[in-house]
């Protein structure tokens, strides 16, 4: 793997209920959220009065659309807010984009949440759902060029992984990893409230249902310099563990390998221990994973790692967002790195799936006086 001490983040795009990268990262430190009532939803148990939920859509983005319709228009609109700003190489520079990989996230368990004949493996995703974003963008973009990967909550951290592969060996100059998902159609709100995780009104403890895509782009400094790009924030570290203790029936016990993956990550950056900065976290109103990430903080502060600091929870205000939960994260580190309102250099990212996979992202300030 590349150190990502050395690596930049020089682009970043956010499709949420409360806005792109820059007003949606504003709003959610703000506190800001627009609920909206989703109508009336039978569960399995099929009970005679529909429950009335809320959920927290984007509005004018996603309005009639199923499945992969909606992630096309949610990711659509996160990497058109990324390329607004002038982030990317220029259409036109041939060189730039064969430079250019995408790293794609897609939730864990596509087959128990859509009925769909087909088998949707990478070659079905990538005709069906990217590629027809990439199209949308008219980006030079090949099939070649683009990855997935499969980690639900961690998707993000998994794809900043293989990004930094791709870097490290020279393949390429700039990796952008994205992440698309909603749990607001009906199916995905059947799947959830199977799974007992739904939050309904005869459920008080359970996820309110989201959607959202962000993504980020980490650059060699290198290339960066050389097409004079505008750095936002250092990656100083990435940790991604396989728990060898499985969850319990009840969900939880991914307590001890969170903690482990959030220590490796401070290791790497070479912080300051105990750790006190900023922290976002993918908690979603999951009662187990809120008992895992309590546990994981209590063993880091026992080892003095940690020390109480502000974390934040992106769910608060855009609800459950699955596979693009620690993307929405990553977005939210690096604004509140760029625009200095973090209470140290460094911001730490931290997910968990619900396969045993957790991770930890550390994020750095770049200076004003930096060169680079």
């Amino acid at each position: 793997m590349a150190d990502a001490r050395t690596t930049l983040i020089t682009g970043i795009g956010l499709a949420s209920s409360v806005g792109d990268a820059i007003m949606g990262s504003a709003a959610i430190r703000a506190g800001i959220t627009r609920p909206q009532k989703l109508g009336g939803f039978v569960g399995v148990d099929d009970e005679p009065e529909p429950a009335e939920l809320s959920g927290h859509p984007v509005a004018g983005c996603t309005e009639g659309t199923f499945f992969l319709g909606r992630w096309i228009r949610l990711a659509h609109r996160a990497l058109d807010d990324l390329a607004s700003r002038g982030d990317l190489p220029h259409l036109d520079d041939v060189a730039g984009w064969t430079r250019t990989a995408l790293v794609v996230a897609v939730p864990d368990d596509l087959p128990g949440r859509f009925s769909v004949p087909e088998r949707i493996d990478d070659a079905y995703l990538t005709e069906r759902y990217i590629g027809r974003v990439v199209q949308l963008l008219s980006w030079p973009l090949a099939p070649a060029q683009i990855r997935w990967v499969r980690r639900g909550h961690m998707g993000a951290i998994a794809g900043l992984v293989i990004a930094l592969e791709e870097l490290a060996e020279g393949r390429y100059d700039r990796v952008i990893v994205l992440a698309a998902d909603s749990l607001i159609e009906t199916k995905s709100l059947a799947w959830l409230d199977k799974k007992q995780q739904l939050k309904t009104p005869a459920r008080a403890v359970g996820v309110v249902p989201g959607e959202a895509a962000a993504c980020v782009m980490i650059e060699d400094p290198r290339a960066a310099r050389s097409r004079n790009a505008r750095p936002q924030a250092y990656l100083e570290s990435v940790a991604a563990h396989e728990s060898q203790q499985p969850e319990s029936r009840d969900g939880r016990g991914l307590g001890p390998a969170w903690a482990g993956a959030i220590e490796e990550a401070l290791r790497r950056a070479g912080v300051r221990r105990p750790f006190d900065g900023d922290m976002v976290c993918d908690l979603n109103g999951s009662e187990q994973r809120a008992h895992d990430f309590g546990m994981a903080q209590l063993l880091l502060n026992q080892k003095r790692l940690t020390a109480p600091g502000k974390v934040r929870f992106p769910a608060t205000a855009l609800g459950e967002t699955g596979a693009a939960s620690g993307a929405v994260a990553l977005v939210m580190g690096v604004r509140a790195l760029a625009r200095g309102e973090s209470q140290r250099s460094s911001v730490l990212v931290t997910s968990r799936d619900d396969q045993g996979h957790v991770g930890a992202a550390c994020l750095g300030r770049v200076p004003r006086s930096s060169r680079w």
